[in-house]
Parts: C-alpha cells; sequence; structure tokens
C-alpha cells in the first residue's frame, strides 16, 4: 500500500522528512491490518513520523519493522552498507575495478578510513553475502542428495536385472510371436518409468512432511527470513523430470539386455551356468559403483558427525550456564556526552544487579564468546613497530570475567572507578602473554591498539584515545575465532574507551535465566521507561542456535541420508573393490568438503570406523537370505533349477 521512498526524501544538507514505510508483519499487529493506516502517525525515540506505505509480506529486511529514510549528507566515518544495482551487462569484477577507484577518492579526503597496510574492494552479490559459507553446504547437501539417488537408481537397476532374469521365458515367448528389439525396449523403460514415477510421487508426499522437520534445522541467520521454503510448482516439475528421467536410467541396461535378438537361445539355457552369469559384469559393476558412493557418503556423515561433537564438546573457556543476554540500544540524540552515556550504562548495569535472582552483570562491547574479536594491529610500546602482530579486542566493564568465570591468572581485572573514568588499562588473555611477552612479566607493560581512533564518529570517546593502555592482569584464554580454529591473542580494555549506541549486556543468574527476563525488565524500565531490549538468549541457548548449529544441521542430514544409503547397498559382492574405492573417493574430496563443512574425511579414525560400520550391515545383509536359503528343501530346488 501506499508508496516507498524516492529522492525527495533524502534532500541534500537538511534532515529528511519525518515519513515512514512500515512492514507488513508490523501493519497486522499494530494497525490490525487497517486500511487506512496511510497517513498514520508514529512516535520513534520521541520523534513522529507519519506511515507513507507498507511493503509486502516476504520483505523482512533485516527483521526490520519500520523504514525512515537516511540523511543524504552524513558524517563520512559513518558506517553503513551499501547495496548497487548493477546493469545486467556488468560483471562483480568491472564493478570492483570501479569501486575501487571510488574508495581511493574517499581515502584522499579521509586517509584514516583506509587500512595503512592495504586493502583490496569485492563486490559480491547479495545471495552470496547472506548466504556465505551456508551457499557451500546447500551445495554439498545437493551433491549428496545426488549420490544417494545414483546409488538408488542402481540398486532399482539391479533389482530390475534379476526380474528380467526371472521373466526370460516371457520375454523370449515375446520375441517369438514377433515383437521387435524396440518394442521390448519401450515395455521395459515404460515398467521402469511407472515405478520411478510412483516412488517419486511417494517421495513428494513423505516430502510434505519433512520439509517441516528440515527447516527447524536450519541454523538461524543462515538464510535470510524472507525465503519461503515450500513444495512449490518448479520443485514439483522438477521433481517430476527427475523421477522420469531416473526411471530411464534405471530401465535402460535392462531394457537393452533382455531385448537382445538371441532372448530366445538364452531362455533355452535356462538353469545352466550361462544363465546365472548372465548379467553378472553389469550387476558387479552396478555394486562397485553403489558401494564407491556409499563409503564417500558414509565418509563424508562421519567427518560432519565427528565435526559437530567437538564443536559440541569444545571447551569456550568460559562458564556459559545461568547467564542471560541481549543487547540494549539508545536513542541516538540521547546522553550526547560521553561521560552522561557512560554513567548511563553503569546505572543501568546497577540496577539490573538489584534484581532479585542476579549475582552478576556486565557489559560487552564487541560480542559474545567465541566470536568476541576486533581483530587488529597492536603496538608493543618499548619494542620496534610490526603490523604482523595482532590482537582481538573486546570493550568491557568490570563485572565481565567474574560473569563469564574466566579465571584470573595474574595481576589483577578492571575496577568499576577505572570503567567510569575511562581508564588506559587493560588485560591481555594467556595467548597474549606467552606470544608476545614470552620472557618477560606482562604486568606494567603498555600496549597500543591500532584502530580504536579509526571508528566511526557516532561512537562517543574517552579522552586520549591513541594513547598507550597499561597491562593490569592477565586472564584465561576464551575462544574469541569460532569453536574449530586456534585461540587468538585478546585484550580486553574498559568499555568506556568508546560507547556506542547499543551493548550486549551479560547477566549470570542463580536458575534458569529465562525466569528471570519479566523481573529484569521490569527493573530496566523503572530506570529508563523507554530503553529498548532485543536479542534475548540465554547463553546456552545462544551457542546451541548460532554457534554449533552449523554442524548440527550438516551431521543430522548426513546421517539420515548415510543410513537411507546403507540400507540400500548392504551386500557382500563385490564389497571390498567398492569399499577401496569409496576410500580414495573420500580422501581425494576431502579438500572440497573441508572448504565447505570445516571437516575432514581424511582422519584415519573416520575412515577406519565408516568401514568397521560398512563391512558389518554387509555381513548383516548376507547373513539373512542366506540363512533363509537354508532352510529350502534341497529337492525343490535341484527341481526348480
Amino acid at each position: 500500500m501506499g508508496r516507498v521512498f524516492t529522492a525527495a526524501e533524502a534532500p541534500a544538507g537538511i534532515a529528511p522528512p519525518p515519513v515512514a514505510v512500515i512492514s507488513f508483519r508490523f501493519w497486522k499487529t499494530h494497525f490490525a491490518s487497517s486500511p487506512d493506516v496511510l497517513g498514520k502517525v508514529l512516535e520513534l525515540n520521541h520523534q513522529k513520523y507519519t506511515v507513507i506505505g507498507v511493503v509486502g509480506p516476504r520483505f523482512t529486511w533485516h527483521d526490520s519493522e519500520v523504514y525512515v529514510p537516511m540523511p543524504a549528507g552524513i558524517d563520512p566515518r559513518s558506517r553503513f552498507q551499501a547495496l548497487i544495482r548493477l546493469r545486467p551487462d556488468v560483471s562483480t569484477d568491472a564493478a570492483a575495478g570501479e569501486m575501487t577507484s571510488v574508495v581511493q577518492q574517499v581515502g584522499h579526503a579521509e586517509p584514516a578510513l583506509l587500512p595503512a597496510d592495504g586493502y583490496r574492494i569485492k563486490v559480491e552479490t547479495l545471495n552470496d553475502w547472506l548466504l556465505g559459507q551456508f551457499k557451500g553446504t546447500l551445495i554439498l547437501l545437493f551433491v549428496a542428495v545426488a549420490l544417494l539417488l545414483l546409488i538408488g537408481c542402481g540398486n532399482v537397476s539391479i533389482l530390475m536385472l534379476a526380474r528380467g532374469t526371472a521373466r526370460l521365458q516371457e520375454l523370449a515367448t515375446r520375441v517369438a510371436l514377433g515383437s521387435s528389439r524396440l518394442r521390448l525396449v519401450q515395455q521395459l523403460l515404460t515398467e521402469a518409468v511407472i515405478l520411478s514415477v510412483t516412488g517419486g510421487v511417494l517421495g513428494m508426499a513423505f516430502a510434505l512432511v519433512a520439509i517441516r522437520l528440515i527447516t527447524a534445522l536450519i541454523p538461524e541467520y543462515s538464510i535470510p527470513h524472507e525465503v519461503v521454503i515450500t513444495l512449490n510448482t518448479p520443485v514439483l516439475l522438477f521433481s517430476t523430470a527427475v523421477s522420469v528421467a531416473i526411471g530411464i536410467l534405471a530401465g535402460i541396461s535392462p531394457a537393452l539386455q533382455f531385448s537382445s535378438p538371441h532372448i530366445s537361445q538364452i531362455a533355452q539355457s535356462a538353469g545352466s551356468r550361462s544363465t546365472t552369469s548372465h548379467g553378472a559384469r553389469t550387476r558387479s559393476a552396478l555394486i562397485v559403483g553403489q558401494t564407491a558412493l556409499t563409503v564417500l557418503l558414509l565418509a563424508s556423515a562421519g567427518a560432519s558427525m565427528r565435526n559437530y561433537l567437538q564443536a559440541y564438546a569444545a571447551q569456550l573457556g568460559c562458564d556459559t550456564h545461568n547467564i542471560l543476554t541481549f543487547r540494549v540500544s539508545v536513542p541516538e540524540n540521547s546522553f550526547p556526552a560521553w561521560q552522561e552515556r557512560v554513567n548511563y550504562y553503569d546505572a543501568l548495569i546497577e540496577k539490573i544487579k538489584t534484581t532479585p535472582g542476579v549475582t552478576d552483570a556486565s557489559i560487552s562491547g564487541v560480542g559474545i564468546p567465541p566470536y568476541n574479536n576486533w581483530f587488529q594491529p597492536i603496538q608493543i610500546i618499548g619494542s620496534n613497530i610490526d603490523r604482523s602482530r595482532k590482537t582481538g579486542v573486546n570493550l568491557v566493564s568490570s563485572e565481565y570475567f567474574s560473569v563469564l568465570r574466566i579465571p584470573l591468572l595474574q595481576g589483577r581485572t578492571l575496577t568499576r572507578e577505572e570503567i567510569l573514568r575511562g581508564a588506559h588499562v587493560a588485560v591481555i588473555s594467556k595467548t597474549f602473554a606467552q606470544r608476545y611477552f614470552p620472557d618477560s612479566d606482562p604486568i606494567g607493560r603498555q600496549i597500543l591498539p591500532i584502530e580504536l581512533s579509526q571508528v566511526p564518529r557516532t561512537l562517543l570517546r574517552a579522552s586520549d584515545i591513541d594513547q598507550p593502555y597499561q597491562v593490569i592482569g592477565v586472564v584465561g584464554d576464551v575462544r574469541n575465532d569460532g569453536l574449530h580454529r586456534p585461540i587468538l591473542p585478546q585484550a580486553y580494555i574498559p568499555s568506556s574507551i568508546l560507547v556506542s549506541q547499543g551493548a550486549a549486556i551479560l547477566i549470570r543468574t542463580t536458575g534458569n535465566p529465562a525466569a528471570l527476563l519479566h523481573a529484569i525488565s521490569t527493573n530496566i524500565r523503572a530506570l529508563n521507561q523507554n530503553q529498548a531490549v532485543s536479542f534475548v538468549y540465554s547463553m546456552d541457548e545462544y551457542v546451541s542456535l548460532f554457534v554449533w548449529s552449523h554442524e548440527r544441521f550438516i551431521a543430522v542430514l548426513f546421517a539420515v541420508f548415510s543410513f537411507v544409503v546403507l540400507t540400500l547397498t548392504s551386500t557382500a559382492r563385490t564389497t571390498g573393490m567398492g569399499l577401496l574405492l569409496g576410500i580414495l573417493l573420500s580422501v581425494g574430496f576431502s579438500d572440497t568438503v573441508h572448504r565447505w563443512t570445516q571437516s575432514s574425511l581424511r582422519d584415519a579414525s573416520v575412515v577406519a570406523v565408516i568401514a568397521g560400520v560398512f563391512l558389518f550391515a554387509s555381513a548383516v545383509a548376507c547373513f539373512l537370505p542366506a540363512r533363509r536359503a537354508t532352510r529350502i528343501d534341497p529337492m525343490i530346488a535341484l527341481r526348480d533349477s
């Protein structure tokens, strides 16, 4: 409804008009889908905006609910996301070349904005940026599904070869009655396609239920919320086409083989050795191929499962239990003075600490482990300047280490008084001390994070921000670059050094953190009734949703695929050759899988376990029909041979 912004909403040199476009969900929840919403007035941060439009239900950019125009003239040091629509004939590489010249012009006007040690401009599509690593995961899963499909196709081909052998007399009779080879091929392919399409229909019916389970496993924010995952018309058409193609692929070999003009001679030798060996090469080749692809899929599943278990059991270096986390943000024009905003955040923390059941609370200016890392060059005062020295930097309040129960190894941690006055002190991690002060006591030494002064002017700064910081303590290592990469050096400085409009709050409680949310929110509103709270999670929930959910998603789906394919290919004939080929394929594709899932197929323990599982499944699969065969009366078998 209505309209969106135009160039008139961003006049140069003056503030944009107070107009707003609202989301479809906001329209439903706050205006009851009223058709006369246009012209209504909203109040945001004590400023009134007139609603001029409502966007469609699938536009949920960053889960925003209200959109207001950005001023045309903004501080060049402000940071924001740039979206550029390219002409159809322009590649991303060409766009990157043009953007490089634009950035260079900006660099001449604002040299401090660009890294002193060089930079590279990269233009990427919105899909690539949104999906990130998950794009590779989707490709890998598509490949896994294709492998499963090929294995199923091979399995059906083997069954059809066996069925064709049993129908030799029937097919020979048809040939004797004048059926041409083309007619027999058409008949056998038709049967195969009908079988395949029937399976496809059953599969799509199952997918209607399974798709909900799969989407529930997808890591939060790994794909945009605009994406609708459903069985739509293109998916149904694609599935139908695949079903027909697989029917033809699975039936072509049996059809060609059993439509041979010599079928009558083959039928006449029924019961002889030649009959039992008929099609043996084809069946053996199919079994070897099935086995190899199965081992490859099993190895991928084993590697992803191990990766998931390692992530699940990874030691973060801190205690995540009984911690509530959320983000707070203040309006842009509130608490405009540095000391005023520092005092407000301090009062907020002290107010939260008065809530019954809360033992401590803290601010983290950068983020939450294991991704709380502002990685930048670090200068060691008294040593030669070396830009290869880098560290993660986090801005924290005095209670940060007690909230997360990070052990103090040497010296002391920050005090509340140092936070309030923006003292130039720092606490470093064990890895930092070992790497940059290997043969000396770090306490009393001075360090200087290089990029502290290169931040947007919207952040309020302590005085002399670019002066050195004295090391006062050493604490234990906390994972700060994910769960699978080595821990990086880390420095902690007072949260008041740089004060933004928002910060992460971490609260330690005596019991279930979620149960205290209402009481904590009430206390916050008592201090400031306009204080917004968002992104609320217990830290255990946060780790589950955002830290190792990607590994869990891959591991579960690969485990399901592997179970299905293991059921399809459990057989002992030519297993050894297929197993060896599968192991070689697993090693060969290890680098590709690692790039997309951070797991390796070259781990000897994974390969050994997978080989054992496969051989055990094959033994079980052979034991059952063998046991059944031993119960057949020998005289009956001889009469039917």
